[in-house]
């Protein structure tokens, strides 16, 4: 079992979990709004599904877990958990500074620098300060049932996906489906979001356990 069996996709879809609810007239007020929410927005918490499927859009892989996750602020730094819970556990964790993945089974993690490995893709809309616009080309998809849904391409070309689809569902984040360079397609579906939720800073704190190998080396977190 590989320590990196669900990537850093998962990482990048919570950062993508602040889109705004309603259906767009054009691109600019897509804009507008999706900055007003994410001025606005403080935490964010909810359970999650996340199904890979390949070119032929078949489910190859399975998982679900819990996110947490805490907007940049005027004193604060843009943080994140991943929890997953099944099939095997796993936990991802950007701290700010750092990104951890930690596999309990191997009794290993790997520590990076958070900026470095999310720059350039959707994460910046959680720890970058550009304006989103510089950032990604957004554009209204279109409603289909009872979701609305929004599109994102990266304006730097040198990312692990082409596109991303947001979907919302009457005001909340519904689905999110990531689509990379290899033709799978990463579906991952919201249930019980709640938000501007109290959340520990311990969350979004990690020590690594007591013999757990270690690779890479963490740099100090204010």
């Amino acid at each position: 079992m590989s320590l990196i069996k669900h990537s850093i996709i998962p990482v990048l879809a919570a950062c993508l979990a602040m889109m705004p609810a309603v259906a767009f007239a054009d691109d600019a007020r897509a804009i507008q709004e999706l900055k007003s929410l994410l001025s606005g927005l403080k935490t964010l918490q909810a359970d999650f599904t996340q199904t890979v499927l390949n070119d032929e859009l078949e489910a190859v892989r399975e998982s679900s877990g819990t996110l947490k996750l805490q907007r940049p602020g005027k004193n604060s730094v843009g943080k994140f958990r991943w929890d997953y819970t099944t099939p095997f556990e796993q936990v991802i964790i950007g701290d700010g500074v750092n990104l951890w993945t930690y596999d309990p089974e191997l009794e290993q993690a790997t520590v990076k620098p958070m900026q470095e490995t999310l720059a350039s893709s959707p994460a910046s809309l959680l720890t970058g300060s550009s304006p989103i616009e510089e950032e990604f080309e957004i554009r209204e998809i279109g409603q289909s049932g009872e979701l609305y849904w929004i599109g994102l391409r990266p304006s730097v070309q040198d990312t692990d996906f082409e596109r991303v689809r947001v979907a919302i569902n009457d005001g909340e984040l519904d689905t999110m489906e990531l689509h990379d360079n290899l033709g799978q397609t990463t579906r991952i579906r919201f249930e019980n979001v709640r938000r501007d939720a109290p959340i520990s800073p311990d969350a979004f704190r990690f020590t690594p356990p007591e013999g757990a190998d270690v690779i890479g080396e963490a740099q100090p977190v204010d």
